[in-house]
């Protein structure tokens, strides 16, 4: 993803949101940790922000263990991203390993068949694994948990760009937290739910070593993008982002149900994030790329945002916060975009004509 810096036409105003910025900006982890687990859990729904007012204990709890995951996941990778100088393909190998982490060792879903929004009897679940869940959530994590946060983080703080946010001291005591979570949660649920096996643990292991070597291995430059100036407006770079979520979380759980063979069914979902990958690296470019780059973000984000506001419905108590937590993300990338916006180009008032 190519990103040049800020556009001059921002003036240096004190408003709310650039002290927000500044702040952020002095706590650039703290800024991450709102992102992520923001976007994929607190945004989506998938851990809402209503359970701040209806059990407050509990919503701690999941609030630690995300934090475990996800921001110290996150952290990781921008890390390895940075010490090995690794471009973006990378990244989303990295994301996929993240994925493989967290829903197959910590949360198993990617394992027990009563897991996952999909009917059992065609989960495909097929020498230990739901193969269809796996092939949707695993994009979905390399994308929204991962790529989408780090992103969004240089294009708000780019004067952090290119530079670690850990010592090696954080270092090891962040990879020491994440690897607590995901054995804290995986040992209970093996304990109290479903215990995957050895052939599958080990195998898991190996899926994430091998994601890790490779995405080590790629060269940064993997991803081309198509030199000079975008050939797509950012209104249709918003409506490719809207369309990401559906395509490869939604419209791949209806192939089991028309009896698509398996092989087919688990290849729906990556068939149409390469085919959206395609796209972009075809029509983004790499002069002014960065308003498309922010209006693809939001695209992305009105789907996630909008699956928040429908569980939010189920308690209308909750629904100010909600919405709350949406506005809060419409603003930032409002922001995002308007800073990166080309300045508008100044035309000097014609001078008077000279008295003859």
């Amino acid at each position: 993803m190519t990103q040049t810096g800020p556009s001059s036409s921002s003036a240096t105003r004190p408003t709310f949101l650039r002290r927000a910025a500044s702040f952020l900006k002095a706590h650039p982890i703290l800024c991450l940790a709102l992102l992520t687990p923001g976007i994929p859990e607190y945004l989506s729904g998938s851990s809402s922000p209503i359970g701040l007012l209806i059990a407050p204990p509990l919503f701690g709890l999941f609030l630690l263990a995300n934090l475990g995951l996800y921001t110290a996941g996150v952290l990781l990778i921008r890390e390895a991203k940075i010490r090995w100088n690794l471009g973006w393909a990378s990244v989303l190998l990295l994301g996929l390993a993240y994925g493989i982490a967290e829903e197959g060792l910590a949360l198993v879903t990617l394992f027990n068949p009563h897991a996952g929004p999909i009917n059992p009897a065609s989960a495909g679940h097929v020498l230990g694994v739901n193969w269809i869940w796996t092939s949707q959530i695993l994009p979905f994590h390399a994308l929204f948990s991962i790529a989408l946060p780090l992103f969004l983080f240089e294009l708000a703080l780019p004067s952090l760009r290119g530079r670690p946010l850990l010592s090696p001291r954080g270092l090891r005591v962040t990879a020491a937290l994440y690897l607590a979570t995901i054995a804290i949660l995986g040992v209970g649920l093996a304990v109290g739910q479903y215990w995957m096996g050895v052939p599958v643990l080990v195998g898991s292991l190996l899926a994430i070593g091998g994601l890790v070597g490779l995405a080590r291995a790629l060269p940064k430059d993997a991803f081309t993008f198509r030199p000079g100036p975008p050939r797509a407006s950012p209104t249709a770079l918003f409506g490719l982002g809207a369309s990401t979520f559906p395509l490869v979380g939604l419209v791949a759980l209806i192939p089991p149900y028309l009896g698509v063979p398996l092989v087919f069914s688990v290849l729906v979902a990556p068939a149409f994030a390469a085919g959206i990958l395609y796209a972009l690296l075809r029509t983004v470019g790499t002069e002014a790329a960065e308003p498309g780059w922010i209006a693809f973000a939001a695209g992305l984000l009105v789907p996630i945002a909008a699956f928040g506001f429908l569980f939010a419905l189920r308690l209308p108590i909750g629904l100010p916060l909600v919405l709350g937590t949406d506005a809060v993300a419409f603003l930032f990338l409002r922001y995002l975009y308007r800073r990166y916006a080309p300045s508008p180009p100044t035309t000097r008032p014609a001078g008077r004509p000279v008295a003859a």
